[in-house]
């Protein structure tokens, strides 16, 4: 049985230009993701997935580097697309994949664990991590998880959960059967903000910074 990380980098990103390169006190983005999963000893290999080399130099832990079609670079390019890619064209192949973007770089190594026991021992399918929200919450301009006309308590509301970057952990045939990463028998695994947090933006950066700063100096 293998199970492997897969950390994608595409270094033209829109929003944050060269996102996966920024530093949080003196390390690269990539490097804080790349040296979490190398203490993860379940893991067999960590696979970064880049179009260009120039990445070698912003990383100092462990790592298999495969070096990919810039084509996946593309903005039209999803991770689902990635991963076929990977498999399928570059054939590289694994039981189990585990994918961890590098913009939650603080997700914890005892996380990833509990990411892999409850698939490879607890009867899920696949796994991934979440950040719960007690707020009162709208989409397409109707309320989610409350009623306008009994508001009732924050505290008391139904959660509502967002995803973070990673790990999403799946088998490789069930991804291939179903192009998805997520399976219906699925495991969420609850993370506090600060671990779960996801830069997609200048301002997730600059929390970012002061977090990694505050107490991971």
């Amino acid at each position: 049985m293998t199970i492997k990380a897969l950390v994608p980098i595409r270094l033209n990103s829109k929003r944050i230009p060269l996102k996966n390169i920024k530093e949080i006190n003196g390390k690269s983005l990539v490097e804080w993701t790349i040296k979490t999963l190398n203490e993860v000893k379940e893991i067999d290999e960590i696979i970064v997935y880049c179009s260009d080399e120039i990445i070698k130099k912003y990383i100092i832990s462990n790592y298999t580097l495969i070096l990919r079609d810039p084509i996946l670079d593309g903005n039209d390019k999803n991770i689902h697309d990635i991963l076929h890619y990977l498999i399928e064209i570059d054939n590289i192949h694994s039981d189990y994949w585990i994918i961890q973007q590098c913009t939650s770089p603080f997700i914890k190594p005892e996380t990833i664990r509990d990411v892999i026991d409850n698939v490879l021992y607890k009867g899920y399918d696949s796994a991934f991590t979440v950040v719960e929200h007690r707020k009162h919450g709208w989409f397409n301009n109707k309320e989610l998880n409350f009623n306008i006309r009994n508001i009732g308590f924050t505290q008391t509301a139904n959660p509502i959960y967002t995803e973070t970057s990673g790990p999403y952990m799946f088998k490789e045939k069930h991804f291939l059967d179903t192009n998805s990463r997520v399976s219906d028998n699925h495991y969420m695994k609850i993370v506090p903000f600060m671990e779960g947090i996801d830069i997609d933006n200048k301002e997730d950066l600059e929390l970012a910074e002061i977090i990694g700063k505050e107490f991971y100096d």
